[in-house]
């Protein structure tokens, strides 16, 4: 499959906030430790504003990542392999070989914009550019 052709299959693009959990100590992780951790994920906050895909340049979308109002992260699309399209690729094109597939309505992380924060107590909240909004959560003790 070509990106255009992936690009083609997707819906919509939602702004979105992974939370990562990993229980091995002071992130000295293998691979087999990542996936032993469910690859330290913990959950995600999914938010409302869908965007299509088309005509929106996914490698230049900035998000900026503010805790309790302070900027505390900044990224940008091309964070991510250059482009999120080529994660995707990269997954929908080894799904093949193994004769899996993605289906419709199916959720992809494609990777993060910027580099992981350490979450304490408070009220984390991400904006996007590009007519994607924003998405947040609280963080309690």
């Amino acid at each position: 499959m070509t990106s255009m052709q992936l690009l083609a299959c997707i819906d919509a693009v939602f702004p979105v906030f992974e939370i990562v959990d990993s229980r091995i100590r002071d992130w000295k992780i293998k691979i087999a430790d990542t996936i032993a951790d469910n690859s330290s994920s913990w959950g995600i906050v999914l938010g409302k504003q869908a965007i299509l895909p088309l005509g929106v340049d996914l490698s230049t979308v900035g998000m900026v990542l503010e805790q309790d109002g302070e900027i505390i992260r900044t990224g940008v699309g091309a964070a991510v392999l250059g482009h999120p399209l080529t994660s995707a690729l990269w997954l929908v094109n080894t799904l093949g070989v193994y004769d899996e597939t993605l289906h419709a309505g199916d959720l992809l992380l494609t990777g993060s914009l910027a580099a992981l924060a350490e979450a304490t107590p408070g009220r984390f909240r991400a904006r996007f550019s590009d007519g994607l909004g924003a998405v947040e959560f609280v963080l309690k003790e």
